[in-house]
């Protein structure tokens, strides 16, 4: 009886640990601007990410974009940059379509004020945020210069 207790007790603790695991990878990452961004389907899985960066003590970076020329030139002309890129490698990296009609980007931007498109919200690891819309490529390079 004892080893049936303790084996249940095992096995309850590895079906928990591959959960939590799976839960983590099984979020949506996609190739945007040339680096790996994540996609939160929900509120709650964007928490889970500031919650993790925070943990780490590493910023996150937010852009919020759609599909209108703005935000494709801030895209194409800043985030797809070399330089902007090298800097963006210790961040932690979300973007959120808030052309498409889905519940995580409106409830995404209510919760970080967000305006309209194209803006970018880096989340410290204590929780203060900085805001930003479009900017060209030297003012944000010395925007993130500010931020180590």
């Amino acid at each position: 009886m004892y080893r049936s207790f303790n084996f249940l007790i095992i096995l309850t603790v590895t079906v928990l640990s591959l959960a939590a695991c799976s839960n983590e990878s099984a979020m949506k990452r996609t190739t945007f601007a040339g680096m790996t961004y994540a996609t939160p389907a929900s509120l709650d899985e964007f928490e889970q990410i500031i919650k993790a960066a925070s943990k780490n003590k590493k910023i996150v970076m937010v852009v919020f974009y759609a599909d209108e020329r703005y935000s494709k030139a801030f895209v194409r002309d800043t985030l797809s940059n070399p330089e902007v890129q090298v800097k963006l490698k210790g961040f932690t990296r979300v973007k959120v379509n808030i052309s498409k009609t889905y519940s995580a980007a409106g409830a995404i931007k209510s919760k970080l004020s967000v305006l309209g498109p194209p803006t970018t919200v880096f989340v410290f690891p204590d929780g203060t945020t900085s805001t930003w819309t479009y900017v060209k490529t030297e003012q944000f390079l010395s925007i993130l210069d500010g931020m180590k």
